[in-house]
């Protein structure tokens, strides 16, 4: 896991979250069930990393374990950059 990412990753959440709520998303165990990341806020927070990241994620990877937390995120973004 790169630092680097899981700053912008960290960041990204924040934006798309706003600062109470991505507060919280950062410390919280599972982000989607907890409802701090819905169906929409994914996709957008998905959108947001593409373009910080210059990635692209395919939609196989949109699945709810790729967006449960901070670290789950962050793994997901690392191997998106690796190709």
């Amino acid at each position: 896991m790169t630092s680097g990412n899981k700053q912008i990753v960290s960041e990204n959440i924040l934006n798309v979250l706003g600062e109470a709520r991505g507060e919280l998303a950062l410390q919280c165990a599972d982000i989607m069930e907890n409802g701090l990341l819905d169906s929409f806020s994914l996709l957008e927070l998905a959108a947001s990393l593409e373009v910080s990241l210059n990635i692209t994620i395919p939609t196989n990877e949109l699945i709810p374990d790729n967006f449960r937390d901070l670290n789950a995120i962050v793994r997901l973004v690392d191997g998106l950059s690796e190709h």
